[in-house]
């Protein structure tokens, strides 16, 4: 039987190949190769496109059985900067949320990402402290779960240089300092355990 995510993620990867798009993965998917593995349902997946290159986006997706979710994609992706896409091919059936990357924290994100082993196969995933700050920037607490668990599992790997330049631009920018401090509280209860 194949690996529904498995699956997904090689359709995904032809997918941009063909479009010759850069891109990430990231949530569940990526807390899975770095810290603590937990079920996911769907992929989640950071992509640069033009402004012009969401009608050929969405024709080439469902080449690859990625469907739209809301009726008009088009003005939801212009409101949320997200689209949202169901997956049903090879009688694999899934979800993808594919997000348009509007910041320079997500298009470094997808520069530095690179292939791991994930699901049994190859994937592009974002890297451990691309992925620290992406869980660190919202506000959900599922996601500052995944940032602990990934900063407890990569340890010393981490570079934590990295994780608090961007911390500090994104505190000048958005007036959010206290990131940084739940960053360095999180590192400090960890190295205590």
């Amino acid at each position: 039987m194949k690996n529904p995510i498995g699956y997904q993620l090689r359709e995904i990867d032809r997918l941009m190949s063909e479009l010759k798009a850069e891109y990430a993965i990231l949530g569940g998917v990526a807390v899975s190769v770095y810290g603590e593995p937990r079920l996911t349902y769907d992929v989640d997946v950071n992509v640069i496109l033009g402004k012009g290159d969401i009608e050929r986006f969405l024709k080439k997706a469902k080449e690859h059985g990625f469907l739209p979710l809301p009726a008009n994609i088009e003005g939801f992706v212009k409101k949320t900067g997200v689209m949202p896409l169901r997956f049903s091919k090879g009688g694999i059936k899934g979800r993808g949320d594919f997000i348009v990357a509007r910041n320079p924290l997500e298009f470094q994100a997808i520069k530095r990402a690179h292939y791991v082993s994930v699901y049994s196969t190859r994937a592009k995933v974002i890297r451990a402290e691309d992925l620290v700050l992406h869980k660190l920037l919202s506000n959900r607490p599922r996601d500052r779960e995944d940032a602990i668990s990934v900063i407890k599992r990569q340890g010393a790997a981490l570079d934590t240089r990295y994780i608090n330049l961007w911390l500090g631009k994104v505190a000048k920018m958005s007036h959010m300092p206290a990131l940084a401090r739940f960053f360095k509280e999180a590192r400090r209860e960890i190295r205590k355990k």
